[in-house]
């Protein structure tokens, strides 16, 4: 067992792999159980009341930066890889953690800018298995979850193994999603989940303070920041990103070939 409680240890870990510093290492712990696991940090990284535990061999978490990373409990299995964009906000209350669970060789993607309120949660697989009494087939297959650039998800939202979320859309409060694609600039909740609405896109100002000349100010907007759309030649689908994540290499060598991957502002845009 190898265990990093402060900024200090990360020199003593020995069997596993850290790339990278973050500029603060506060309230929080890695521990690795296994093997040639690594992390990687990009610049400009804030670890905050976090946890990232690998029960595992194999195993990558990769830290794109240019975030605070608050109340984040990460718990890897083998060869998994669990991928945070750039400028992710997620939201410093304490009212809920933000709980990852990676399971059985799946994986977690998360694109840049997005925005997240508290007590997420993401698991790849269930806990347990199911079977078919007529075929005794397995019937729940473990999946990866995959989120875009740009996407807002709310409070106490769960995603599910198979959930594939496209640039620009919201996930309402409290929804649930599995086995469930939600195309780009579309609104969508309840449990489980239904695409509320199309055409749609968000701005990141919170309303909590506003006045009346406030919300009457921005009762338009024209900033397309948010608006996507779909680019044959530079789409990266999910499935693709899958089978990147699942190559039997090396943890490092994973590394190496998601630093390649494109930055273009439609990459996961599909309607």
């Amino acid at each position: 067992m190898e265990k990093v409680l402060d900024i200090n240890g990360f020199a003593n870990v020995k069997e596993n792999h850290i790339i990278g510093r973050p500029s603060l290492y506060k309230n929080s712990e890695i521990s690795f159980s296994g093997t040639n696991n690594a992390i990687y940090f990009g610049s400009d990284i804030n670890l905050i009341n976090c946890k990232f535990t690998f029960n595992c061999s194999n195993s990558l978490i990769y830290l794109k930066g240019g975030c605070n990373i608050n109340n984040l409990n990460a718990i890897m299995h083998n060869d998994c890889v669990f991928y945070l964009g750039k400028k992710v906000y997620l939201n410093p209350s304490t009212v809920g953690k933000y709980i990852l669970m990676l399971s059985e060789h799946k994986h977690i993607f998360i694109g840049n800018n997005c925005l997240f309120s508290t007590g997420i949660s993401f698991r790849t697989a269930d806990a347990h298995l199911i079977y078919s009494i007529e075929t005794k087939q397995r019937l729940n297959s473990s999946k990866s979850i995959f989120v875009g650039d740009s996407v807002w998800i709310g409070q106490n939202a769960m995603l599910m193994k198979g959930a594939k979320i496209h640039s620009g859309s919201i996930i309402g409060a409290g929804s649930v999603i599995s086995n469930k694609e939600i195309p780009s600039n579309s609104s969508g909740g309840g449990n489980p989940i239904r695409v509320i609405k199309n055409q749609v896109f968000w701005k990141g100002n919170c309303t909590n303070k506003y006045t009346q000349a406030d919300s009457e100010n921005f009762l338009c907007c024209n900033n397309t920041e948010n608006i996507f759309s779909y680019d044959e030649e530079k789409y990266i689908s999910f499935d693709w990103l899958d089978e990147l994540f699942s190559e039997k290499i090396s943890a490092l060598e994973k590394i190496e070939k998601i630093k390649l991957l494109s930055e273009d502002k439609n990459r996961f845009a599909k309607f």
